[in-house]
């Protein structure tokens, strides 16, 4: 949770958390005033608006879940945070998969999670550019 909180407090962007159920307690520990909860949309009750939540975004940063895999599906510049352990549904030595073009795996690769959640933001800009 300290990463996700260091990192939001020195990034210039407005956040939406999509993580359903009770999630207050933990945004507002990422800071309320720039974390927006929307506790209208579950995605285990209704995947239409969680797709229209998602769709307009910017961006996303997640793990790989539903999220990823919505935000890939619909096109949506999603950069997917990939520690060290070996997954077998993100990719080690590229950054792409090839049924999302417009998703990119941010890999811990033995780094500080700091720099991950950096280089995730790079991948973000560099899809942005490529889109205008």
């Amino acid at each position: 949770m300290q990463h996700w909180s260091d990192f939001i407090a020195r990034s210039d962007a407005d956040f939406v958390s999509l993580q359903y159920g009770s999630v207050s307690k933990d945004v507002s520990v990422l800071g309320m005033n720039r974390v927006v909860v929307d506790e209208t949309i579950n995605q285990l009750v209704d995947m239409d608006s969680f797709a229209a939540q998602v769709c307009a975004l910017d961006g996303v940063i997640t793990i790989m879940n539903t999220l990823a895999h919505v935000g890939g599906a619909f096109n949506v510049p999603t950069a997917v945070l990939r520690d060290d352990w070996f997954r077998r549904d993100l990719p080690v030595l590229s950054d792409r998969v090839p049924w999302f073009p417009n998703l990119r795996a941010a890999g811990k690769d033995l780094r500080g999670w700091p720099l991950v959640f950096d280089n995730a933001l790079v991948k973000l800009r560099q899809m942005w550019r490529q889109r205008d």
